[in-house]
């Protein structure tokens, strides 16, 4: 619907509110302007005519001849008696009296007394004159109460005259607003208030100033007929869609305007309300961004009155007041259908469920929205042409075709896995962006492969200093990161950085130290409370894994720690667990480590390797510092199988791989891990419940065996399961007397730092 505020007459500080079909408030505000272009031509030439003057000169000349009727008697009468009817002014005012006549002549009262002493009149004589006057005093009166009511009755013409006219100018312009808008009550309403006013203020409108314009008191009042259209859909098709960029209180709602009228005097009319958002979708739908809603101070809540009211009020905010901003005036409310749609984080949805009751009820539909979508040919044309939108609203150059494929690859690296693609366009715009930049500077006319690989690249530059330095203090073995040789109880990690901005793969030492006791795998990083949660679980995971391989024939005689080498903030997940299960196996067995190959994995208790995230990064990351060191052709990473489908490398990485001077390892279970950093088989139980010779299980559970053997004669008898003893009664426990000595490693052991040194 069509929106306006129009004047109310009748209670002038609550504008009145109409309502049309779309277009039709246009209309009528011309056709209001109209009229008043009519009434600002028509009624001074009018009341100045010939024919007015001389209607208003016969009535005002008709009631002179009856006041002079009334007055003729009465005077003849005074002048019997020696009196005169005489105007005394008074002040500005005029006003009739009696005054005695000496000699013919009218004399004031104050001089009879002159008269007197001049021996003219007798002291006896005034008395009687005084006396008549008072006499005739109260009959002056009466006469003159019949006069005033002649001039009110002849004001009352002359306006019944002037109103006759004046309706005769505005009359048939009216009666074709009224027919034009026959169905709108609240129209006719107005055009009644609108013909009574001009009638009874005829005299100031029809005033015209030394040139022949109207007055501005009279433009003053003109401005009364105006007509405010806040909502005008006649340019419309379909429901209106409207997104609040800035949701304010003045935005969303609209306000009142004022003005200064006089010093420190402010105004405000039906002229100065002006409408927002929420008026501009009703019929449709208003979009906004729910966290920008609730920032903005006041917004909040009357959103929420206002939707289930369905009863917009146009005011102003709440805090204007107390800092002295008011205004009278109160416009009806406007009843509006509109559906608003929030957009926001998902978390602000459960705070708002949670603890605004209103919330509930009347936002009841919830959409989520992910960041990818499933990669197909249907969605990839959707990509490109999205792509392709960007490039036309902002001037940019066309993409070529292998372009487009590597920004297709931007976006599917983005989603994180080779199946699906990213609707992050904020992200791939910025990259279509500045890929035009370089394309211009090379003053081509097509974007190229290179300038989107170059835009790529220039932005990892851009946010890669932390990624650089402590790229830097690998390289100078500050931080300590093998990356050739073996080693026992050491396996190298791969965890990922997150600034928000950008992530990046980071290779950590992770070491494991065992020896005979109860007190099961002491983490260090969490009795250095630097761990998270997720990583207590996945240490957790690792002591029941190790409990269903060697715990079953005898209890566990073991103490270990667990520790991030170099590690001196908090760290979380559970991506570390193969390693560490590793870097536990090789220290109990002895069978030593390939130090050129990097871990991620997460494991369960029965020793099926599990997804992580992040593994591109952590891939990229070791790479680099392998690459920087020199590729032996030996290095590379392990990854769990389940995240083939998540690889999406850099080139140089997929070169590097084709070439096979790096590989990347998917493995299922832990003992594929173990047979790729021993060279040497994990390990299956037989019929007779034993591990086979020369494997790395079969070392680490006679290693079991002797920690076992070797706490059998302790007074101490009763044992606690892994995982169960804290680290302090780790740290009472006492060494075993006498160890087996552990399995020779493989011909290519280790032979310990000095010998890399």
């Amino acid at each position: 619907k069509d929106r306006a505020y129009v004047m109310n007459f009748s209670d002038p500080d609550k504008p009145r509110l109409l309502t049309f079909e779309p277009g039709w408030a246009t209309h009528f505000r011309r056709a209001m302007e109209d009229f008043v272009r009519h009434l600002r031509n028509r009624l001074p030439a009018v009341f100045e005519s010939k024919e007015v003057a001389d209607q208003q000169e016969e009535i005002v000349r008709k009631y002179g001849e009856k006041e002079q009727e009334i007055l003729a008697g009465f005077q003849e009468r005074l002048k019997k008696e020696g009196l005169a009817l005489v105007s005394v002014q008074v002040g500005p005012v005029p006003r009739p009296d009696i005054f005695p006549t000496f000699e013919g002549q009218p004399v004031p009262p104050p001089k009879l007394a002159e008269l007197v002493k001049e021996g003219k009149l007798t002291k006896e004589e005034v008395e009687a004159v005084e006396a008549e006057i008072e006499k005739y005093q109260k009959e002056l009166r009466e006469h003159l109460r019949r006069g005033r009511d002649l001039a009110r009755e002849m004001n009352r013409e002359i306006e019944e005259m002037r109103r006759t006219v004046g309706l005769t100018v505005i009359e048939g312009e009216l009666e074709d607003l009224r027919d034009r808008f026959r169905d709108h009550e609240a129209v006719r309403v107005f055009l009644d208030e609108v013909q009574e006013d001009v009638l009874e203020n005829l005299g100031m409108l029809a005033s015209t100033g030394d040139q022949g314009e109207a007055t501005p008191q009279a433009e003053a009042h003109y401005h009364l007929y105006e007509v405010n259209v806040i909502a005008d859909h006649s340019g419309e098709r379909g429901c209106p869609v409207v997104v609040a960029q800035n949701p304010t209180h003045l935005a969303l709602f609209g306000t009142i305007e004022r003005e200064m009228a006089g010093p420190g005097v402010w105004r405000s009319d039906h002229t100065m309300i002006k409408p927002g958002a929420l008026l501009e979708a009703d019929g449709g739908y208003l979009i906004l961004n729910v966290l920008d809603a609730l920032l903005q101070p006041g917004v909040w809540p009357v959103l929420m009155q206002t939707l289930k009211s369905g009863r917009l009020e146009i005011r102003l905010p709440e805090m204007l007041p107390l800092l002295g901003v008011t205004t009278a005036l109160k416009p009806e409310p406007i009843d509006i259908d509109v559906k608003v749609i929030l957009i926001g984080e998902p978390h602000l949805f459960f705070l708002l469920y949670g603890h605004d009751p209103d919330f509930k009820k009347i936002f009841k539909v919830k959409a989520d929205f992910t960041p990818d979508m499933e990669l197909r040919d249907e969605n990839l044309e959707h990509y490109t042409k999205v792509v392709a939108r960007i490039c036309e609203n902002e001037g940019l150059l066309p993409l070529s075709r292998e372009a487009m494929g590597c920004l297709v690859e931007a976006g599917v690296r983005l989603a994180g896995r080779q199946d699906r693609i990213s609707t992050r366009f904020a992200r791939i715009g910025d990259v279509v962006r500045e890929a035009d930049y370089w394309c211009r500077q090379e003053g081509k006319e097509v974007i190229g492969r290179e300038h989107v690989e170059r835009a790529i690249a220039e932005r990892r530059y851009r946010v890669s200093e932390i990624d650089s330095r402590l790229q830097e203090l690998m390289e100078k073995d500050i931080l300590i990161i093998r990356t050739d040789g073996k080693a026992v109880g050491q396996v190298n990690g791969l965890s990922v950085m997150s600034l928000g901005y950008t992530s990046f793969g980071k290779p950590t030492l992770i070491t494991a130290s065992t020896a005979v006791g109860r007190a099961g795998i002491i983490n260090i990083e969490r009795e250095a409370r630097l761990s998270g949660g997720i990583y207590d679980k996945g240490v957790l995971i690792i002591s029941g894994y190790l409990r269903r391989l060697f715990g079953r024939k005898r209890p566990m005689a073991l103490t270990a720690s667990l520790s991030f080498e170099q590690s001196y903030a908090g760290v979380d997940g559970d991506s570390a667990s193969i390693a560490e299960i590793a870097a536990l196996c090789s220290d109990l067995s002895g069978f030593p480590l390939d130090q050129g190959i990097a871990v991620t994995g997460s494991v369960n208790q029965r020793g099926e390797i599990q997804p992580v995230g992040g593994v591109n990064e952590k891939i990229e990351g070791f790479f680099r510092l392998c690459e920087a060191r020199g590729l032996t052709g030996t290095q590379g990473v392990i990854l769990p199988r389940r995240n083939v489908g998540d690889l999406m490398l850099h080139e140089e990485v997929v070169e590097a791989v084709r070439a096979g001077r790096f590989h990347v390892y998917a493995v299922s279970s832990v003992e594929q891990v173990l047979e790729i950093l021993t060279g040497v088989p994990a390990g299956e139980l037989d019929d007779d419940g034993e591990y086979p010779e020369g494997t790395v299980f079969r070392a680490v559970d006679e290693r079991l065996k002797a920690y076992h053997e070797a706490l059998r004669g302790r007074e101490e008898p009763d044992w606690k399961p892994l995982g169960e003893v804290s680290a302090g009664e780790a740290r009472a426990a006492e060494p075993p007397p006498e160890l087996p000595t552990p399995p020779p490693a493989g011909p290519e052991e280790d032979e310990g730092p000095e010998h890399r040194e």
